[in-house]
């Protein structure tokens, strides 16, 4: 659901922004004459321009067709020529199709309300289509046709109007206008020089280690798809190419995109305070940002930014940033994020990152919390995750509620499930843990270091038990499954767990400690009764070589039972060295006693 109405916004969003200027197709105001006429009517005129545009032209007794005009113009536009026409006049006129209609006002001032032009390469002078023609003033922008031609409102209230002429690879210009009933306007923009291109030949040097560099496939997925967002934004916005020029206003209102106080300039738009009601965009937020469906800003926002839906911000976010379902922001992040489904930061995150799914940054110096996943680079701080966290180097601490996966941990991992690194300085604790190298200590019930403890441990004990088993962690803290048999009664078996320690003394000797517990089962029962030996073993070990060591030393046993086992009186009270048996239950009964454990370790 939450996926759907993201797809929706983003739909949404897309309607919104298309510019209506890029659809204008040629009018017949756009067509061309060229007329030489002195002291002739209007109608003669107006037959001539028909003649070679086919225009057609309309008008009333208002209008006297046999007033007399002269024109001289070569290959100039239709709307140019109309307006040099009726320039002294009281009248206007206004197209349909086809059709001019021409009416006159009387005891009317005309004041231009639009100004009307084209502009062209000044090298080639072909006609430069997608350029933005601005006015800082009142904010008002459009975009050139496929003829370059382009029409611009403006309030006719101010006494001089500067207008900006941009286009993408094209050096800015500007144009102040005293004359506000001059109305038509040729410009000529000279493109930018493009630099050749030097090619630098590197000095041969040894590759780069990388061993370092984890990628995160889910953050390298998000960087793409963010980066093909604010591609597709600027493709379908052409004032985003064009118009390096930044505006400020102190509040910014908008229904969506097209419909707001900072009209086609507000992606140019810095604002203080920004109030979307359902979607909105500008240059940046130096305040507070308010949105009911989506904020979406190309440049850096600072203080707070609430969305009911999303943020999507292209530069620096800086303080409180809060989202129904998701934050994706490209360049650093400083303070505090929550959403809903997602928070998503290109470059680094210096605070607390808070999701209900999933949290992804460069780096994190905070904490990140995501109710199923939290990924990143590095983090100085914690993960904190329902399900996974992964990143490449960890400065605390990283929990996890099923696996946690790191490059290089330096403090704890604590998961669920299964933790895994290749450097360890610290600590693991979890039911399986992994890692490549250990300088820490990882606790769990089977925890395997590559570059750790691997040990294979021949036992023999005062029951006659013979155990093999398999030491695997690091020396400090490993574990010690086993299997064996009874060498004085065949018919008992044995499966176990332990755990052990062994501390170094010198090159020779060490301490070994061991805790382990053992199940004891005759093969002739069809049943399983408890029969348990815990044992609890402190003694030197001796290294023959780097290979083999021999281990010695006495242990308390502590056998807890079911007496009620057909084969307790016959197989195991016979194999206990002790009468010492107390009950605890109607057929539960406990004995202990002092032995001794001789074991042969080999690596």
């Amino acid at each position: 659901m939450q996926l759907r109405l993201f797809i929706f916004t983003i739909l949404i969003f897309h309607s919104c922004i298309l510019p209506v200027s890029l659809a204008q197709q040629k009018s017949i105001l756009d067509k061309t004459v060229s007329l030489q006429i002195v002291n002739k009517p209007f109608s003669e005129i107006f037959k001539s321009i028909s003649n070679q545009t086919g225009a057609v032209f309309s008008y009333g007794q208002s209008f006297n067709a046999s007033q007399i005009a002269s024109i001289n113009c070569n290959k100039k536009p239709l709307k140019f020529v109309l307006n040099e026409l009726l320039l002294s006049s009281s009248c206007s006129y206004k197209t349909k199709a086809q059709y001019i209609i021409v009416k006159c006002h009387k005891n009317t001032t005309i004041v231009a309300t639009k100004i009307n032009g084209y502009i062209y390469n000044a090298e080639d002078s072909a006609a430069i289509a997608g350029a933005s023609v601005y006015i800082k003033q009142n904010k008002v922008a459009a975009i050139t046709n496929k003829q370059g031609g382009f029409t611009l409102s403006h309030t006719g209230k101010l006494p001089a109007l500067t207008i900006n002429f941009a286009k993408e690879n094209y050096k800015d210009t500007s144009l102040v206008l005293m004359n506000v009933a001059k109305n038509e306007l040729i410009i000529y923009l000279y493109p930018k020089k493009k630099l050749p291109k030097i090619i630098e030949i590197e000095p041969i040097q040894a590759a780069l280690d990388t061993s370092d560099i984890q990628p995160i496939p889910s953050l390298m997925l998000f960087q793409k798809v963010d980066g093909l967002f604010w591609k597709r934004l600027k493709k379908f916005n052409q004032n985003l190419n064009n118009i390096s020029d930044t505006l400020f206003t102190n509040f910014s209102f908008s229904l969506v995109p097209k419909i707001s106080t900072n009209s086609l300039l507000a992606f140019n738009t810095v604002n203080k305070a920004a109030l979307n009601l359902l979607i909105g965009y500008s240059k940046g937020i130096e305040i507070i940002e308010i949105g009911g469906i989506l904020n979406i800003d190309n440049g850096n926002v600072q203080f707070a930014q609430i969305a009911g839906v999303g943020n999507i911000v292209a530069g620096t976010s800086t303080g409180f940033q809060a989202a129904g379902v998701f934050n994706i922001n490209q360049g650093n992040t400083t303070g505090a994020q929550f959403a809903g489904v997602l928070n998503h930061v290109n470059g680094n995150n210096l605070g607390l990152q808070a999701a209900g799914l999933y949290n992804a940054s460069n780096e994190v110096n905070g904490a990140q919390i995501a109710g199923l996943l939290n990924t990143t680079h590095q983090i100085k701080g914690a993960q904190i995750a329902g399900f996974l966290n992964t990143s490449s180097k960890i400065h605390g601490a990283q929990i996890a509620g099923f696996i946690n996966i790191a490059k290089e941990v330096e403090g704890v991992q604590i998961a669920g499930f299964i933790n895994i690194t290749q450097k360890l300085k610290g600590a693991q604790i979890g039911i399986f843990n992994f890692a490549d190298s250990a300088s820490g200590i990882p606790i769990g019930l089977l925890s395997f270091v590559k570059h750790g403890y691997h040990k294979f441990e021949i036992a023999i004990d005062e029951t006659q038990f013979l155990n093999i088993g398999y030491g695997t962690g690091v020396e400090h803290f490993y574990n010690l499954p086993f299997v064996g048999y009874n060498l004085k009664n065949t018919n008992l078996i044995t499966v176990g767990y332990g755990l052990g320690s062994s501390f170094k003394l010198n090159k020779y000797f060490r301490i070994a400690l061991q805790a382990s517990s053992q199940q004891i089962h005759d093969v002739r029962s069809q049943k399983i009764y408890l029969n348990q030996i815990n044992k609890f073993f402190l003694g030197p070990e001796f290294r023959l070589n780097k290979k083999i060591a021999l281990v010695a030393g006495p242990t308390y046993n502590l056998n807890i039972a079911q007496s009620n086992d057909p084969y307790y009186n016959i197989s195991y009270q016979k194999i206990i060295p002790t009468s010492n048996t107390l009950k605890i239950e109607n057929n539960l009964v406990m004995s202990n006693w002092l032995g001794f454990k001789v074991a042969l370790k080999l690596l």
